[in-house]
């Protein structure tokens, strides 16, 4: 469907907004000319109907025959001009299209005929005292040019109404220009590499770069599997594990996310679009899930597939459940972490204290990643961190698409709940999402790491009090396998003051001061 683009197309108004003159400007405006037409009327009913004998009048009865079809032809003008302007109003208001077509289609009907009464009464009638006809001849051209006017601005007012109520309609395909901005980017008022990426962060400047697909496209036939068994649910579509075929013959094993086009509506979908095009520009990083490319032939239609490293053990929050029986606690009562058990051997299978350090550097290593490249997260928690076979913990899942588009609006449309229980204060206050909220969602990712998946706030339900009691100090409780040092991180990591929160490079550094990492031995590495 071919749509003309709003920034370029003629506009009627010389400039001004459609959606404030035609709903507010041109009713009033029509209103007054009936108004005041309808003095008219009266006053030449008052003035001429007496004044047979004056005019001279030989046949009386045909005088006032075409006199009373003249009055009473503009009277039902009058009326049925105001009929049509209370439906052009009601169609303004109440964004229908159908009922502005209708005043738009009316409209030039009701001109011909109002002129056709007026050129009567200029050619065989007086119609008031005092004004000859050449006047009158000038009034009824105006009167002709200015409803025209009036017509061909309503068109354009209904022709943009029309391309609104396309561009938000949940049902639909991409247009030629969406399609364009994603594979091309948004032309910029300045050339985009002279952007000061140290000051810009990749969010400001992702609508200006072009998706890169001549890294990252996958041909559909070089991939597969199976779709009666996927690896799990989202909020678009599902996850299943797949063989990827590179150039060089190899089966690769990957994660295939496959987005439904009846689950994501079209705005939904251009956030995961743009989500796509930042992954690409993320760039490489142990501590994050590698984006192997994406099938985007389809994206018109909404259909969507993308291709990312496999993370054989799944995310975290079912692991930590999971492995409850097999822990192994190397914290005492007092907080401490016990030194003399670090090298003690275990299976595959155990989980000890070691593992949850680990995870929580490896995630926070992610995030310093992330937050150099000024990039949000967003959607921190255990269910967003993946595993390897090697158990590395790997984010993923990024929360992009609920800040490009309105959170709240985000949650509404895809019936998601709220993940109250990991937002900063700042975030459930304003919905406001910076590095410092990530640092906040950290910590309580961290609650449930060191308490085994515990959901954070047990017993509490979101609604205004939740807030309150945050801004009165409430914070997640003291895990129990959390050793002091990282207790005493979290607590600073949830100040109510965004500001004097660490950084993600600040917790990297206090992993690295307080733990030895070099020693596989010792970390469990």
């Amino acid at each position: 469907m071919k749509l003309f683009e709003r920034e370029n197309h003629f506009h009627p108004c010389c400039g001004f907004d459609l959606n404030s003159v035609v709903p507010k400007v041109i009713p009033v405006v029509q209103f007054a000319i009936m108004k005041l037409g309808l003095i008219f009327l009266i006053l030449g009913i008052f003035q001429n109907w007496d004044s047979l004998q004056q005019d001279k009048v030989t046949n009386v009865s045909s005088y006032h025959l075409v006199r009373l079809i003249c009055w009473g032809g503009y009277g039902i003008h009058i009326i049925v001009n105001d009929s049509f302007l209370l439906l052009l109003w009601k169609g303004c208001h109440s964004k229908n299209p159908s009922l502005v077509r209708v005043w738009v289609v009316a409209t030039p009907i009701s001109i011909i005929w109002v002129v056709i009464m007026m050129l009567i009464n200029i050619s065989r009638l007086r119609w008031v005292s005092g004004v000859s006809s050449p006047q009158i001849f000038v009034l009824v051209a105006f009167y002709g040019v200015l409803q025209c006017y009036f017509v061909y601005v309503v068109y354009f007012y209904m022709k943009e109404m029309e391309v609104d109520i396309f561009m938000s309609s949940t049902i639909r395909s991409l247009t030629d220009a969406e399609v364009a901005e994603f594979e091309q980017g948004i032309s910029p008022p300045f050339r985009v590499q002279d952007l000061d990426t140290e000051t810009q962060s990749l969010m400001d400047r992702i609508h200006y770069e072009r998706y890169k697909k001549e890294d990252f496209e996958i041909e559909r036939n070089k991939l597969q599997f199976d779709m009666d068994n996927p690896l799990g649910s989202g909020d678009y579509g599902k996850v299943y594990k797949g063989l990827l075929q590179p150039a060089d013959g190899t089966l690769v094993t990957v994660a295939v996310k496959t987005v439904n086009p009846e689950s994501a509506d079209v705005i939904c979908f251009k956030a995961l679009l743009t989500e796509l095009k930042v992954w690409t520009y993320l760039g490489s990083h142990p501590n994050l899930v590698g984006l192997l490319g994406a099938c985007t032939t389809e994206i018109r239609d909404r259909t969507l597939l993308i291709v990312s490293e496999f993370c054989a053990l799944g995310n975290l929050h079912c692991l930590l459940v999971g492995c409850r029986g097999l822990f192994c606690n190397f914290v005492n009562n007092n907080g401490i972490l016990q030194t003399s058990t670090l090298n003690t051997t275990f299976t595959t299978e155990h989980v000890s204290t070691l593992d949850l350090i680990r995870w929580s550097r490896e995630i926070a290593s992610g995030m310093e990643y992330l937050e150099s490249l000024r990039v949000v997260h967003g959607d921190l928690a255990t269910r967003n961190i993946l595993l390897t076979s090697h158990k590395a913990a790997k984010l993923t899942d990024f929360g992009l698409a609920r800040q490009l588009y309105n959170y709240s609006v985000y949650v509404k449309k895809q019936n998601t709940p709220l993940p109250w229980r990991w937002l900063s204060l700042e975030s459930l206050a304003d919905m406001t999402f910076s590095s410092k909220s990530d640092v906040w969602s950290y910590a309580v990712t961290l609650s449930e790491i060191f308490t085994l998946g515990e959901i954070p706030y047990p017993g509490h339900q979101f609604c205004l009090e939740f807030v309150y009691d945050l801004k009165a100090g409430l914070r997640p409780n003291k895990p129990r396998f959390v050793p002091q040092e990282i207790w005493a991180l979290m607590e600073r990591c949830w100040k109510k003051d965004a500001k004097i929160r660490p950084t993600f490079s600040e917790i990297v550094q206090i992993f690295a001061n307080i733990y030895d990492f070099s020693s596989d031995s010792q970390m469990g590495l």
